[in-house]
């Protein structure tokens, strides 16, 4: 929590084992914010909290769960079912008993304080390789089930994607996270986590990270809607162009060339030039990638006092 804050400008979800942990990173948060009624007001940060089973909420998922309904914090929730060992092996029944889960957590948030807000993870839970009994990261079997009853109630949603069961940034890697965030923009996921992601989660790849940037750009430029006006038309154009088919000259053509979408690691060159430019593989030119940001980048600016103060609580929570 401690490095996100004073290194990352983006919002933050916030994991930890315990209720202690947990106040403590809230506290940090509300130094940040400003005061405790800034946080709530307008809160950049998420608790997530992983229940043992749909059927068993363990003693420190309920206690976060509480605390963050009683601060109006936003939680995000998940029943961790597994298909065939602690929920059916069939989407339909881990769904039914996964959404069971959640509306049992979602029934103590509201009577903790109603109106606190409340994100569903994914409720059919995860999916086991009964060859090897590993967690499926990236499964087609679930993922187009997992949100229905949420959109149904309309709950805000929370769930993975550029992510690979893959244990180095490769062709799996590649194929699994683009899938995955194909995936979750089409499933209607608010909340895409665990970007960069490896091995089930075990590990994690700045590589695969800055490779899913562009993807995630790419599925978000798939998704936007069709502009329909005289301009994008083109009607007018169309006409005095007539059979020839030549636009390349246009004016028109001109003004709208560079609103396409346009890659920075997927190569579109012939193989003259990739050849002419080092020949690099993907897995090349994104760790070059890599390397110019960490180059490149600045650290969040905070005020001395701000940072000492995170710092305390650090000291503290480590004693």
């Amino acid at each position: 929590m401690q490095a996100m804050l004073l290194e990352s400008k983006k919002p933050i979800v916030l994991i930890n084992n315990d209720l202690r942990g947990l106040k403590d990173c809230v506290e940090m948060a509300k130094i940040v914010a400003g005061s405790s009624k800034k946080l709530e007001q307008k809160p950049f940060t998420i608790c997530y909290a992983n229940a043992t089973s749909p059927t068993q909420h363990n003693r420190e998922a309920v206690e976060k769960l509480l605390y963050c309904a009683g601060h109006n914090l936003p939680l995000i929730y998940i029943p961790g079912g597994h298909w065939g060992v602690d929920s059916p092996i069939t989407a339909a029944g881990a769904l039914a008993l996964g959404h069971a889960g959640q509306l049992g957590a979602l029934v103590l948030s509201q009577l903790k304080q109603e109106g606190t807000p409340f994100i569903v993870g994914d409720s059919s839970g995860s999916v086991l390789d009964m060859k090897t009994m590993s967690s499926c990261y990236v499964s087609p079997d679930s993922r187009s089930f997992g949100w229905d009853m949420a959109h149904y109630h309309g709950l805000p949603t929370f769930g993975i994607g550029g992510c690979s069961n893959s244990k180095i940034f490769d062709s799996q890697a590649a194929a699994e996270a683009a899938l995955s965030i194909f995936a979750g923009a089409l499933s209607g996921i608010d909340l895409i986590h665990n970007v960069g992601y490896l091995d089930c989660a075990m590990t994690f790849s700045l590589e695969l990270l800055v490779f899913c940037d562009e993807i995630i750009s790419w599925v978000k430029r798939y998704l936007r809607g069709l502009e329909l006006t005289e301009e994008t038309l083109a009607l007018d154009l169309i006409k005095k162009i007539g059979l020839d088919g030549n636009f390349l000259e246009t004016e028109h053509t001109l003004r709208h060339c560079k609103e396409n979408w346009y890659p920075e690691l997927i190569n579109r060159q012939n193989y003259k030039r990739w050849n002419d430019d080092g020949s690099l593989s993907l897995e090349e030119r994104t760790n070059k990638k890599v390397k110019e940001i960490i180059k490149t980048r600045q650290s969040k600016q905070f005020p001395e006092n701000i940072i000492a103060q995170i710092n305390d609580i650090i000291t503290r929570a480590t004693k």
